[in-house]
């Protein structure tokens, strides 16, 4: 009888532990799924707080666009307070009073949406607009390979105070791994002297100047010189001397991986003129998953290009760009923000062409033909 019941017993303690156990493992089970619940509940409504603050932050891109086009239009008519008028002081929103927008009491930015219930409450907190740069950006593509910009500057600055220009180019905001994967970047320059000058001198170097030149440069992981002198131009244009790519550092980082600065000559018979003088790049091969990359531009009054903040003591030796305008947007949705940097061309440069350089002599600024080749057709 005594082992009949010891035996009943522990077959009742195991039952009992089973239960236990399998209630367990049903509460491990069921709080796991509610934490992945929440957990994807949470990313969904930061996802959609993060694309509504990007949202609000183009909401203020477009209202400069609008309030930077009513300035353009100012301009042609000739009014002298165009700036302040339509654009402000160049402080968070100062532009958006022009266009009937009222910042909020409490100083929380102009509103997109008020919140209530469900919605959120968003709202550009700060946009400005900034009708220069220190840099010109621009993307290239296989469609798209190649950028021709007319060089304007600002600031009272002459072409003439130019020494060098520095390129870098990449994919912004990804790891590149093979850097050698990139493509090459083929950087051309066009200046002349004057308005006057013959085809003739486009095809000659005189001296240390040229008013033509054009190198390739190849990204390599190995070692390469900083500074690219002005011979790289000079020899260009040298027929008896083979333009070999020139080897240039990059590395895998999430910036633009290649970097390089190119002394410039100084163009045949005279000072750069400020009308003539044009920079062109384009990408060459690379392998395909690098289709598209960012390329910055800056051009610099010394021959090294140093580019330092104030804050670190160093000097910035990056001269101001009139290309293209800058409007920096910051947007907010509750309590999540997003900012956005956008740039407008001040105009058509990617498209301009110098066909006018059929003809054999020129007295023009530079003239720009729309769809034919004839110089006399050029307005």
């Amino acid at each position: 009888m005594k082992q009949q019941r010891d035996r009943r017993f522990k077959q009742g303690a195991a039952s009992f532990y089973m239960v236990a156990i399998a209630t367990l493992v049903l509460v491990i089970i069921a709080t796991s799924f509610a934490a992945i619940m929440i957990a994807e509940i949470s990313r969904t409504s930061n996802d959609d707080l993060s694309q509504s603050a990007y949202d609000a932050a183009v909401a203020g891109v477009e209202d400069a666009r609008l309030a930077y086009y009513n300035y353009k239009n100012c301009v042609k008519s000739n009014r002298s307070d165009c700036e302040s008028t339509h654009l402000g002081d160049g402080e968070c929103n100062s532009f958006a009073a022009n266009l009937g927008r009222v910042d909020s009491e409490d100083g929380s930015g102009i509103k997109i949406q008020e919140g209530s219930g469900n919605d959120m409450d968003q709202a550009y907190t700060c946009t400005k607009i900034d009708l220069g740069s220190y840099d010109y950006l621009s993307s290239l593509n296989n469609e798209n390979p190649t950028r021709v910009v007319k060089v304007k500057l600002a600031d009272g600055k002459q072409a003439s105070d130019v020494k060098a220009v520095k390129m870098s180019w990449g994919v912004e905001g990804e790891t590149v791994g093979d850097v050698e994967d990139l493509p090459t970047l083929e950087v051309g320059l066009l200046q002349t002297g004057g308005y006057t000058f013959t085809m003739d001198s486009f095809d000659m170097t005189k001296g240390e100047t040229t008013n033509r030149g054009t190198v390739f440069l190849e990204p390599t992981s190995g070692e390469s010189g900083d500074i690219i002198n002005k011979d790289a131009f000079l020899k260009s244009n040298d027929k008896t001397v083979q333009n070999a790519p020139i080897k240039v550092k990059c590395d895998g980082g999430s910036e633009p991986q290649c970097s390089a600065v190119i002394v410039l000559p100084d163009p045949v018979d005279g000072a750069r003129n400020d009308d003539t003088f044009m920079l062109m790049w384009s990408k060459i091969g690379g392998a395909d998953s690098y289709r598209n990359i960012d390329v910055k531009m800056e051009l610099c009054d010394v021959d090294n290009c140093t580019v330092e903040s104030e804050e670190s003591g160093g000097e910035d030796s990056r001269m101001r760009l009139d290309m293209q305008v800058v409007i920096d947007s910051t947007g907010r949705a509750n309590d999540l923000y997003r900012r956005v940097e956008v740039r407008l061309e001040k105009e058509d440069t990617g498209s301009q062409r110098i066909y006018a350089l059929m003809a054999k002599e020129i007295k023009k600024e530079v003239a720009t033909c729309e769809n034919n080749f004839e110089a006399h057709n050029c307005k």
